[in-house]
């Protein structure tokens, strides 16, 4: 009868251990999603960076084109006071959104190692259940034998 309680047992850990072993490595996945996505994060904001940049000098030449067109000269303080201001304005907001979208990306990587951690949490449990699932038929089966 012991005998049986131990191959009971076994079978138990063992399910206990691939269940671990399982979880960890769903969670691993779901963490390789997660960096996948930070690194598309990182690269969209690097576009669109860029091209807000652009279209940033395309609106102060505009900008200047009109000023220069109104006859205000363009070298004057309050001229280049407004341009200065616009240019600051304008990187002002591309600085916001470069910070925006690099606390998105930090998320996502933290996401990934948190997943990453609970899937090594998930195969640990899993094996010392598989261990204590073992030892404690062995134990149960020496107290039997001690007993008879």
């Amino acid at each position: 009868m012991p005998f049986l309680a131990i191959i009971a047992a076994a079978l138990s850990g063992a399910s206990a251990v691939a269940g671990g072993i399982a979880q960890k490595r769903a969670l691993d996945q779901q963490a390789k999603v997660k960096q996948r996505q930070a690194e598309q994060r990182e690269m969209e904001a690097s576009e669109a960076i860029r091209r807000e940049r652009r279209q940033n000098k395309e609106l102060q030449a505009q900008s200047l084109a009109r000023r220069a067109k109104s006859g205000v000269g363009l070298t004057s303080g309050s001229s280049l006071l407004v341009a200065a201001e616009e240019a600051s304005r304008l990187e002002l907001n591309v600085l916001d959104f470069a910070r925006q979208a690099e606390t998105e990306r930090q998320g996502l990587i933290y996401e990934s190692k948190s997943l990453k951690n609970q899937g090594s949490v998930a195969m640990s449990t899993g094996i010392l259940k598989g261990a204590g699932s073992l030892f404690s038929a062995a134990a149960d089966s020496y107290d039997t034998e001690k007993i008879s």
